[in-house]
């Protein structure tokens, strides 16, 4: 395991503030400051360490230092050189771990390792992942005196399982939902101490993952969506196709956590927020592909005959969510799907349809 001395921070920090230039973006960043990407391994938060290189930061905040860790040394980006990156192989639960990876002091953290899709086959990760290493994470904290960072959680809606979603909603419907839902208290009650600033955030379902990584049910809409476009077969799970789903591209996730990170709350209710997302049908999903794609990429789809988490993911998808009061704390997300499937057709050089 590596981490960052006090000198060598410090030798970092001047070489940083001396020798870089401004961002391609011209943004001025008026603070210096160090993230700690906490399950740095995932999509998402690869996409959001990308964002964070190469925009060289956030609001005011210009990122000088930036930590990765994970259950294995995660990969540092090779376009890096704009800030001084270190990868850490942490196990949550092991004390002098977490401390390393506090030891310089980050004041952003992004916890993004809330792995829903893996808890209820496997109860011992949910807890000692999320339940477990999260309390240790804070207790850590709290025994660092006056350090006080701003952290962002990050879940998913995905663990309600139940056709309507409250902003805040406390109903517990399994070991993923018991154990996120434990965490975004404990965040709640730390800031309320002075132990850390948290802010609690659940994610619609987000699209378009680039491979089929993860259980069927949190992947299979990605996989509908994408393997199309490369003439592959995709299975669309045996649910009613006037099921409601809300989806958000991975752009708008890392809005969202940004926006976590630097707003600030109006209402202590306001600490804990359900993001919002694009909602619609799963045949409006289907048509919306079409409409883009073509139909020779819709004859890809067919429904899938046999899967373990058919019923899980048919709970999953029946949801409506109410997400009013992100909305008017600034949390936006995607203008449509159709938005959403163009923009992943440019990336991948796939024609779109001519009348779009």
């Amino acid at each position: 395991m590596r981490t960052l001395s006090d000198a060598q921070l410090a030798e970092d920090f001047l070489t940083i503030v001396i020798t870089s230039s401004l961002p391609s973006n011209n943004i001025i960043f008026l603070n210096m400051v160090h993230v700690l990407v906490i399950g740095a391994s995932s999509w998402i938060a690869k996409k959001l360490v990308d964002s964070l290189i190469q925009k060289g930061g956030f609001g005011n905040y210009r990122v000088t230092h930036l930590t990765l860790a994970d259950v294995e040394e995660p990969d540092i980006p090779s376009d890096s050189s704009n800030m001084c990156v270190n990868a850490l192989a942490v196990d949550m639960t092991n004390s002098s771990h977490v401390s390393a990876m506090l030891g310089n002091l980050p004041q952003f953290i992004f916890h993004l390792a809330a792995i829903t899709d893996q808890v209820e086959a496997d109860v011992d990760v949910g807890y000692a992942v999320i339940l477990e290493g999260s309390l240790l994470l804070l207790e850590t904290m709290r025994k660092l005196g006056d350090y006080q960072p701003r952290l962002v959680f990050a879940s998913s809606v995905d663990f309600y399982h139940t056709p309507q979603i409250a902003a805040n909603q406390a109903n517990t419907f399994s070991t993923a939902h018991a154990t996120q839902k434990a965490i975004e208290e404990m965040l709640e009650d730390s800031t309320r101490k002075g132990v850390v600033t948290a802010t609690s955030i659940r994610l619609p379902i987000i699209v378009i993952r680039p491979d089929s990584s993860g259980t069927v049910a949190f992947s299979y809409l990605s996989s509908v969506l994408r393997d199309p476009w490369h003439g592959k077969e995709a299975e669309l799970l045996p649910i009613s196709k006037s099921s409601m789903l809300t989806i958000a591209s991975w752009r708008a996730a890392v809005g969202f956590l940004l926006h976590a990170a630097v707003y600030e709350p109006v209402l202590p209710a306001d600490r804990i927020l359900t993001m919002p997302g694009i909602s619609l049908t799963v045949q409006e999903t289907i048509n919306t592909l079409e409409r883009v794609a073509g139909r020779e990429a819709i004859q890809h789809i067919r429904c899938a005959s046999n899967s373990v988490d058919v019923e899980y993911a048919s709970k999953l998808s029946a949801q409506c969510i109410e997400t009013e009061r992100a909305q008017e704390l600034g949390f936006h997300s995607d203008e449509s799907l159709e938005s959403i499937l163009i923009q992943y057709a440019n990336e991948e050089h796939f024609p779109i349809m001519s009348n779009n």
